[in-house]
């Protein structure tokens, strides 16, 4: 094995003098997609775009975020890589259409023992900013303990426990709160009969 130092991060290299593969082959992982680097210190962004560049995707990073990781991949696929680099640097990952967004959202720590469901939800979205909506039929208790996790990671929990769903709207600016027997029903096909009057 050859490594290639370049920057602050060095990555390894097969040299047995094996020919490049061709197309990977219907079940198998193209090489392309996997991910086999050491970056010290390094900041996130050199690191996100290194594999976006590998790889041929676009991954965008929030404004602001300037971490320097230690991460080292070893034949890893380059999802995962992303969302290993991102764990470093206390940031989470999530896909809009063909891209990939990094974010570093606000962190909860609470705790509470039967808390009306309504109220730990506009908690979690009060200590986040974000703008929610809650239907009418949404109702419970929950008892739950957080400890340093991504606020919306947590509501996740306590919806999915409640047996409620998440619904993000407006490119992730809205989210809605909603039984998922209702949102079954708004998704239903609706066919409508319509009669063509024949003009004179």
């Amino acid at each position: 094995t050859v490594f290639f130092f370049a920057g602050s991060f060095l990555f390894a290299q097969g040299s047995s003098g094996a020919q490049p593969a061709g197309p990977a082959l219907p079940g198998q992982i193209d090489d392309k997609e996997l991910i086999t680097i050491e970056f010290k210190e390094t900041s996130i962004r050199e690191v996100m775009d290194w594999i976006a560049n590998r790889v041929g995707r676009t991954i965008v990073l929030d404004a602001g975020i300037e971490d320097k990781i230690t991460v080292n991949f070893q034949r890893l696929n380059w999802l995962h890589a992303v969302d290993q680099a991102a764990d470093s640097a206390r940031c989470v990952t999530r896909q809009v259409g063909d891209r990939i967004i990094v974010e570093k959202p606000p962190r909860v720590t609470m705790e509470f023992k039967r808390a009306e469901l309504v109220e730990v939800i506009n908690l979690l979205a009060k200590q986040a900013g974000a703008n929610i909506v809650i239907d009418s039929g949404v109702k419970g208790e929950v008892t739950m303990r957080f400890s340093d996790v991504p606020w919306m990671r947590a509501l996740e929990a306590v919806v999915k426990t409640a047996n409620f769903t998440l619904v993000e709207e407006d490119k992730g600016r809205i989210i809605r709160v909603v039984d998922p027997a209702k949102l079954q029903a708004q998704m239903e096909p609706r066919v409508f009969h319509f009669t063509y009057i024949k003009p004179d």
